[in-house]
């Protein structure tokens, strides 16, 4: 006789479409090279954020980039807006680290940063997986967000 445990072992959970870590789309009509973050009001955090920590190489054609890079946009490669879209996920808005849950995927945990210089988001902080942060530019970033009108009027 057998005996089993009724135990069946998976792999990460998949949120439900719109929470937290969930995929989302971005709206914007150009490619998007290295991070992105607009409002999305599918998310129930209201944030879309794809962050890519790699660079780019630089081409002189398309046959110069190499997967996850798809074509050539004249000095550097463009990411496959496939893996764009595959990477952007539901985000929410925070105070401080512990304020973020895991993400799916994201194997070095989630911080609380600002990731944006610009538009409605501009140094809003927001949790962002820290396997596609650079620190030197987080860090950077949270310096110019405490100048008085760094993000305008």
């Amino acid at each position: 006789m057998i005996a089993t445990t009724g135990v069946v072992e998976t792999g990460p959970i998949e949120p439900d479409p719109g929470e937290y870590g969930a995929p989302c789309e971005l709206a914007f009509d150009y490619p998007i090279e290295a991070k992105a973050v607009t409002p999305q009001p599918d998310c129930e955090g209201g944030i879309c954020l794809f962050m890519w920590a790699q660079e780019p190489p630089g081409c002189t054609d398309d046959s110069d980039c190499p997967a996850p890079w798809a074509t050539c946009g004249g000095t550097h490669c463009i990411l496959d807006q496939d893996v764009v879209a595959s990477e952007s996920r539901c985000t929410q808005t925070c105070d401080q680290d512990a304020d973020c849950p895991d993400v799916p995927g994201c194997q070095s945990g989630a911080a609380c940063v600002p990731v944006s210089s610009i538009g409605e988001l501009c140094c809003v902080k927001m949790c962002a997986c820290n396997d596609h942060l650079s620190v030197g530019q987080t860090q950077q970033l949270a310096q110019q967000c405490q100048a008085p009108g760094f993000c305008g009027p």
